[in-house]
């Protein structure tokens, strides 16, 4: 059994990211080796990052929670919206808190935008983010564009020309929780 964390990393009022994340949460419902954990960071409430824990140190209320989610997940997939050419401060905020939590696991990313460029410049941002905290961005991306007119409000697909390449962007993040998972466990043997 894999588990997968997927991210909503938006908090804004009238967000169209959730509907990705819930469809994208919706295909994964269907893998019998597969349990997913949402993290909604509107829920979660996180606050701003102002100290780094040392090592050792355990985070308090819902900042454990978050970071007992990741720690346990294979893999992490993270859906959010492009604002302005970037991704949200909520997110940086979320990632600045976690560290050795997302260290080698793969990581895909789903980004959203009203427009027409499915935020592709989210992917390249957060790619970098990724690596520098240690995390495996994989290659496969899913750029979603027009959001609101893509997925409806429990996640429904509402343009099926997103079946393929979502189904595809599944696929090859379980390529890779699978590969890592699988090497994990023989160095943990050896």
């Amino acid at each position: 059994m894999y588990k997968i964390a997927i991210l909503l990393g938006s908090v804004r009022e009238g967000r169209q990211s959730q509907k990705a994340a819930y469809y994208i949460n919706n295909e994964l419902d269907k893998y019998e080796n597969v349990e997913v954990k949402f993290v909604d960071l509107f829920q979660l409430n996180i606050p701003m990052f102002s100290k780094q824990l040392k090592p050792g140190d355990e985070p308090e209320g819902k900042l454990k929670e978050y970071s007992d989610i990741l720690r346990e997940s294979d893999s992490i997939i993270i859906v959010t919206p492009e604002y302005k050419g970037g991704y949200p401060a909520v997110l940086k905020n979320a990632l600045d808190h976690v560290r050795d939590e997302m260290f080698f696991k793969p990581v895909a990313v789903a980004s959203i935008s009203s427009g027409g460029f499915g935020g592709s410049s989210v992917l390249t941002q957060l790619r970098v983010v990724l690596l520098h905290m240690g995390a495996l961005p994989i290659p496969a991306r899913l750029p979603v564009s027009y959001v609101q007119d893509v997925f409806g409000e429990e996640g429904q697909l509402l343009n099926e020309s997103y079946k393929d390449s979502t189904d595809t962007f599944i696929k090859r993040l379980l390529w890779f929780t699978e590969a890592i998972a699988e090497k994990k466990k023989q160095d943990n043997n050896n």
